[in-house]
């Protein structure tokens, strides 16, 4: 699954603010890798990464 995929299935209630997210992270970090993990986008730089995900009630966000 591509990262566009996974926003195509978010409802449409929630999309625009993940959207939103994936942008603010593409444009802070723009060398990240992106790819799909645990079933969520995650941006990779490093050992650095950032995940956004869409869940039942509200959007997650998680970072190490």
């Amino acid at each position: 699954m591509e990262i566009q995929e996974y926003i195509d299935a978010v409802p449409e209630a929630r999309k625009e603010k993940l959207i939103s997210l994936i942008e603010l992270i593409r444009s802070a970090c723009p060398n990240a890798k992106e790819s799909i993990q645990y079933k969520m986008p995650m941006f990779t730089h490093g050992q650095n990464w950032i995940a956004v995900a869409n869940q039942k009630n509200y959007i997650s966000l998680y970072t190490c």
